[in-house]
């Protein structure tokens, strides 16, 4: 199963678009997916303040906001391909 992290912050609109976006994903194909709140780590604030949401295909690729369902579920496949 492929493992997903959603990089966030509370009161961020495209966060929530991000996040149904995988809700959607891992309805449909298998994948696990979570939510971390960049506030709550200084280092992960200090990364992706300016950038979230930021959505990370664990061993894979680092999307950045704007991004698509399509491009999501690719860089997922090419995570399951590399694997």
């Amino acid at each position: 199963m492929t493992e997903v992290v959603l990089y966030s912050k509370r009161a961020c609109h495209l966060c929530e678009l991000a996040a149904a976006i995988l809700t959607s994903l891992a309805s449909e194909r298998r994948i696990n997916w979570l939510r971390v709140d960049i506030e709550a780590d200084a280092e992960l604030f200090a990364r992706f303040r300016y950038e979230i949401p930021v959505i990370e295909i664990v061993g894979g690729a680092l999307l950045k906001w704007p991004t698509t369902r399509e491009r999501v579920w690719r860089a997922i496949l090419d995570r399951r391909a590399g694997a």
